[in-house]
């Protein structure tokens, strides 16, 4: 579960102006569901991603969550740190403690398997596709056990295979029962994956409820393309 209580977060500018990036956020997200944050650029979503995350401190409220938050970032290139696929996913045990060199490689090749990159193990990290590199972002965190997950624009320059590719990742992971929270302004290709879709709009949370819900409203006033032109939420998913 994570839950923000009435979160807030302002800076200080050059001219000594107050601008606030979130004004009184207050939301939460039960274990096992998956919740879309959608808004346009600027609006204040990877903010709060960070601040969910425990990057970033709110300048007021509060946030609780029952279990550690994995992050997977927009660059997906940021996250790779070595330069073998297997070689990434261990990358980030290597402070595990309580594993040795075998565990270690069980699990990394168990999350490797997960998302569907085993025949990948010992190919060159960089030279991946941008589906590839994504899932394997999503590996190299599946491996530290996390079970919510947090995905700051999953298909930026994803083509459609891509996109699919981590959508399949996505559902698997959902039905495995993984919280997931997946922040985008692309609603055509996951909407109906979620169980609660929310917009934020400069900094302020304007709308949380059902995906059916939401198709209903005048998303283009938030800076929202309206996805549904008479589909079906369900529909909304690129497979």
């Amino acid at each position: 579960m994570i839950e923000a209580k009435g979160i807030s977060k302002s800076f200080r500018q050059w001219d000594g102006s107050v601008f606030t990036a979130l004004s009184d956020v207050s939301l939460r997200i039960d274990d096992g569901q998956l919740a879309i944050i959608a808004g346009e650029n600027g609006s204040g979503k990877s903010l709060l991603m960070k601040i969910l995350a425990g990057l970033e401190k709110p300048s007021s409220g509060t946030v609780t969550c029952t279990q550690s938050i994995g992050l997977v970032f927009q660059d997906a290139d940021a996250q790779i740190l070595a330069d073998t696929v297997i070689e990434d996913v261990k990358f980030s045990l290597r402070n595990r403690r309580d594993l040795n060199k075998g565990e270690i490689l069980g699990k990394a090749r168990e999350a490797l398997s997960a998302v569907g990159l085993e025949a990948k193990e010992n190919s060159p990290s960089h030279m991946l596709s941008g589906g590839e590199k994504r899932r394997l972002a999503i590996a190299s965190v599946m491996a530290l056990d996390r079970r919510t997950l947090i995905f700051d624009e999953p298909y930026s320059n994803l083509d459609y295979p891509g996109v699919k590719s981590v959508n399949a990742v996505i559902e698997k992971l959902k039905a495995d029962g993984f919280t997931i929270l997946i922040l985008t302004h692309e609603l055509e290709k996951c909407l109906g994956l979620a169980d609660r879709f929310m917009v934020l709009s400069k900094g302020k949370l304007v709308f949380d409820g059902k995906p059916e819900e939401a198709v209903q409203k005048d998303l283009e006033s938030w800076g929202i393309r309206n996805p549904r032109n008479g589909s079906d939420v369900q529909s909304l998913v690129w497979r």
